[in-house]
């Protein structure tokens, strides 16, 4: 399953680690590899669908960094879409000729058409 990448801005974040705004990029990340997240066996037995909006960083490597459930429709959905997207792997952003970290954020969509 791919998944939309819609990217939001921000400025540094802490630690003093430069993280770039999407619109200060020359490249976006591009993503390699998406994990498919795990449905919640109880939310699907029950019929529940839900979304969250997981924030996270793609580092210089392509790798992400610091993924956390931003919002949610229902909070069981976080750990699984957390957990799926910390597995992600990217192209990484570039500014002129070097890799950069980047601030992005994705939404999960959990229907129950999803393959099992």
């Amino acid at each position: 399953m791919r998944v939309p990448i819609r990217v939001v801005s921000t400025a540094a974040l802490g630690q003093g680690i430069e993280v770039f705004n999407i619109s200060k990029l020359d490249k976006r990340p591009e993503p390699k590899f998406q994990a498919k997240p795990v449905y919640p066996a109880e939310m699907r037995r029950a019929g529940i669908v839900g979304d969250v909006l997981v924030d996270f960083i793609v580092d210089s490597n392509g790798n992400v960094q610091n993924a956390y459930a931003a919002r949610s429709s229902r909070p069981e959905f976080e750990a699984a879409a957390v957990q799926a997207v910390s597995k992600w792997t990217f192209r990484p952003g570039r500014k002129g000729n070097r890799a950069v970290n980047t601030h992005m954020q994705v939404p999960l969509v959990f229907t129950l058409n999803d393959e099992r």
